[in-house]
């Protein structure tokens, strides 16, 4: 009886792993892209100072 009860319960964390796993992707993929937009944008204007202002 604990092994049909156990085996959808393993499945559905399965599941909820892939879910989670596709989630980080997403968010390492965006970070990756504004990563580049903030490096092109650093190369032709310089780093912003500790006070963020542009130079």
């Amino acid at each position: 009886m604990k092994k049909r009860i156990a085996k959808p319960s393993v499945q559905a964390q399965g599941v909820k792993m892939k879910e989670m796993y596709a989630k980080i992707e997403k968010e390492q993929k965006r970070r990756k892209i504004f990563r580049w937009i903030r490096d092109k944008v650093e190369g032709t204007l310089g780093a912003p100072d500790s006070s963020g202002i542009w130079p």
